[in-house]
């Protein structure tokens, strides 16, 4: 099964259009890492703890925060 028949695309002949694409596409990825003040890395690229904790049963939200916020944590 043959969906498309006698195609005949010149890529190589097109490709200083494909290398123009790519190098505005590069372009509009680095102003818009500019923009938004470079990147954003998670917790394991800045050297900190996740931690994962199960519970029994479904705890009580605030009263995790603030156990946490009177230990200095920030939630």
């Amino acid at each position: 099964m043959e969906i498309f028949t006698q195609t005949k695309i010149d890529f190589l002949g097109k490709t200083k259009y494909f290398v123009g694409v790519s190098l505005c596409l590069l372009a509009a990825g680095a102003v818009s890492l500019v923009m938004k003040g470079g990147p954003r890395f998670g917790v394991d690229f800045k050297g900190g703890t996740l931690v994962y904790i199960k519970f029994q049963e479904a705890p009580r939200v605030g009263e995790i925060r603030q156990a946490l916020e009177a230990d200095g944590l920030q939630v």
